[in-house]
């Protein structure tokens, strides 16, 4: 098992939900075995979260949700490559703060 505290540093609750494989999946895309991983966590909290067996411990994507003004917005990241920036920060450290999220803008002469 391996053990990560995620932490909502943003002024909204988030639902977040992590993909858990093998490494080994990503280097040679093989497909393998998945487990999801769906959790809350309110402004300014944070979640232990255990996870992973001995073959399935690399997260391979996150998917951050949230609501403003009535609006439910998504955000996924999927890692495509074990060298990708995203890589480390989800698996390396101790901890994974979501330190902003932001809807899209949009303009309309409506």
């Amino acid at each position: 098992m391996n053990l990560k505290h995620f932490y909502n540093q943003t002024q909204v609750p988030l639902t977040i939900a992590i993909v858990v494989t093998s490494q080994n999946s990503i280097r040679t895309g093989l497909t393998a075995a998945e487990v999801t991983h769906k959790f809350s966590i309110n402004p300014g909290q944070d979640c232990k979260l255990e996870y992973g067996t001995l073959e399935c411990s690399y997260i391979k994507a996150i998917n951050i949700s949230y609501e403003v003004s009535s609006i439910r917005y998504e955000s996924n990241q999927e890692v495509l490559s074990p060298d990708a920036e995203l890589a480390g920060v989800l698996n390396e450290g101790s901890y994974v703060a979501i330190t902003h999220v932001s809807p899209p803008a949009f303009e309309s002469d409506a």
